[in-house]
């Protein structure tokens, strides 16, 4: 079984990261959105 190189780690991780991160950012600029909508109302 042939191994898997460090940078392919490497990346694999970067983009669990990154996708973990846009999510957590969208919800809270969502969540921002919702309360800026209610204060105006």
């Amino acid at each position: 079984m042939p191994q898997m190189s460090p940078l392919l780690w490497m990346l694999l991780f970067i983009m669990l990261n990154l996708n973990l991160l846009i999510s957590i950012t969208l919800n809270f600029y969502f969540k921002m959105f919702k309360l800026n909508k209610k204060k105006k109302k």
